[in-house]
């Protein structure tokens, strides 16, 4: 009876070992899932904010494309407004060139008239 009753001692506490063991391997699993579940929780919030920054960015591109385009098509009108303005000067540099010449023609007759 000793001998069983050792026996049954030394199974019981084999026992308390094993649920012990496994209650702790339970509990180091139940850690590692709830740090890899905040791990992945952070990572997709991470991802996230990545994708707005990106999504922010672009816009911010397209409204620098648009003020870009703005403004070269502004030079574009002023550059056509300059040569419009350089043409014209120049049809009236000639037509006072004629204007004077008509003038010196007008002067010469005259004086050529009054002698």
């Amino acid at each position: 009876t000793a001998l069983a009753h050792w026996s049954s001692k030394a199974n019981r506490a084999a026992r308390l070992t094993r649920a012990r063991a496994a209650v702790e391997a339970r509990r180091m699993v139940s850690v590692k899932r709830r740090s890899l579940w905040k791990w992945t929780i952070g990572w997709m919030r991470a991802t996230k904010l990545g994708i707005e920054r990106q999504e922010e960015d672009a816009r911010k591109l397209v409204r620098l494309d648009e003020q870009v385009e703005t403004i070269t098509d502004g030079n574009a009108k002023l550059e056509a407004r300059r040569d419009l303005l350089a043409t014209q000067e120049g049809e009236l540099k000639l037509l006072l060139e004629s204007r004077e010449e008509e003038r010196r023609h007008a002067e010469e007759s005259i004086a050529k008239v009054q002698q």
